[in-house]
């Protein structure tokens, strides 16, 4: 094993041994329970971007919607966006990669896209999925909700 692949697996095995206290600012107990009700917006839609917990703890992904940066997706959190009808872009940023997924959004309706890590022998990767609102809800439930941190 090369020094540059003995660094990498010895950097995983901290982030994942250490790293499982990584925090994000954390919007109020108030807000997170407001957005767990799923009230359907009089103009516009919700766009739930959420992040389950898993087994890559302790490493944060930068959310970008429409080109800003929203905040950043720790695990066991969401975000709650309003956003006008139309198309959207929103992309997540790891290390070694860097996820986009496009939605067309209809206004008057909640939208749920799942943030996954996944783990790499190397290096991880990310993948964004669009779920249904049944599954997207249930995430949401586990959750807690992330401040908006950016592009306020």
């Amino acid at each position: 094993m090369t020094f540059r692949h003995s660094s990498r697996l010895l950097l995983f095995v901290s982030i994942f041994l250490f790293g499982c206290g990584a925090t994000v600012p954390m919007a109020s107990p108030e807000e997170d329970a407001l957005g767990k009700q799923f009230k359907l917006p009089a103009e516009g839609a919700n766009l739930y971007i959420v992040r389950g917990k898993g087994m890559v703890e302790g490493v944060l992904f930068p959310v970008v919607l429409d080109g800003v940066i929203i905040g950043v997706a720790a695990p066991g959190t969401y975000f709650l966006i309003p956003v006008a009808a139309g198309k959207h872009r929103v992309s997540v940023n790891s290390e070694y990669q860097s996820k986009s997924s496009s939605i067309k959004v209809e206004a008057g309706r909640n939208y749920f896209l799942e943030v996954r890590p996944e783990i790499g022998f190397i290096s991880g990767g990310i993948d964004l999925e669009l779920l249904d609102e049944q599954e997207g809800q249930n995430l949401v439930q586990k959750t807690k909700r992330a401040r908006v941190t950016f592009g306020n």
